[in-house]
């Protein structure tokens, strides 16, 4: 009778083993589906857009899911986009694939859409030296253009010496903070050559000379043409009183060569974390709250 025992027992522990790994077997067979999937439609848009010149608003019709995977086209415009897959396998696997982030599928939901945004930079959409300079004319050129649809400001190396571009350095500042806040940046960056460069948060009211926080830089590692979406969330440390806070992209010396640039664009400044969507500034997307380059400005997330 004992022995017989033991040998139901084992019998048990090893069914209970098969069970837990075939169900995590099947789990990670509806992952692997779902990603595919996800990234096979991503593929189809891009094709959409060579074609037509802007992403479609819905998913193309050409484009067959497999069997089990539902895929939901949940925001976006010409520009972006942001799909949704879940697998009838298991409910509790949902991915999206968002244009704006990785190019690639991302665990989780899109983003809710119709909810208000407020981006704290001043003016978002780069039109003028007033919000976008350089540390020096001597060490960088600015220029304002296009980029891939949207307004961007354009960094060109004169030298090889170390150089920066500001967003807000002015004086202002991009919002007047102090210890225990929480800030995310967001921004679109794409520069001519691979290079590294850094993402530092300042601080202070001389528009020459800023004090970069402890622990709110970020290296950035570009390849040449390939555009980037930056997402940094940090806290304003200790000792920090109402200071103005303004973001900058240093170019460390020697590295790159002369005509080298970068693009900056879609570029965000919110309270708190932030992860969703958003625009670029432009009227059609923002509206100004009070005089139009000089405010907060608000509006819905794509």
């Amino acid at each position: 009778m004992v022995e017989i025992l033991v040998v139901l027992f084992i019998l048990g522990v090893l069914a209970g083993i098969t069970v837990v790994g075939y169900g995590a077997w099947r789990k990670n067979v509806a992952i692997s589906q779902v990603k595919s999937d996800l990234s096979g439609l991503a593929t189809a848009m891009e094709s959409a857009r060579n074609f037509g010149g802007t992403y479609p608003t819905a998913i193309p019709s050409t484009f067959n899911p497999s069997d089990d995977i539902s895929l939901s086209y949940k925001s976006g415009d010409s520009k972006t986009f942001c799909i949704e897959a879940r697998t009838a396998k298991d409910t509790s696997v949902i991915f999206r694939y968002d244009i704006s982030e990785k190019k690639e599928p991302q665990v989780g939901a899109c983003a809710t859409v119709g909810s208000a945004v407020s981006n704290l930079m001043h003016n978002p959409n780069p039109t003028s030296k007033g919000f976008w300079t350089p540390n020096s004319d001597a060490t960088l050129s600015v220029s304002f253009l296009t980029t891939e649809g949207f307004s961007a400001v354009r960094s060109t190396r004169v030298t090889t010496s170390g150089a920066a571009l500001y967003g807000e350095r002015n004086g202002i500042g991009v919002v007047t903070a102090s210890a225990g806040d929480k800030y995310t940046v967001m921004f679109t960056i794409v520069s001519s050559v691979t290079t590294s460069m850094s993402l530092q948060i300042g601080y202070g009211t001389s528009p020459i000379s800023t004090t970069t926080l402890a622990g709110a830089d970020l290296p950035l590692n570009l390849v040449a043409n390939v555009p980037q979406t930056i997402q940094h969330t940090f806290t304003v440390p200790s000792g920090i009183a109402s200071q103005p806070l303004l973001f900058k992209i240093l170019w460390g010396s020697g590295v790159g060569a002369v005509g080298d640039y970068f693009d900056v664009y879609r570029t965000m400044w919110t309270p708190g974390t932030y992860t969703g969507v958003y625009g670029d500034g432009d009227s059609t997307r923002w509206s100004w709250e009070s005089v139009p380059n000089l405010s907060t400005s608000s509006g819905p997330a794509l």
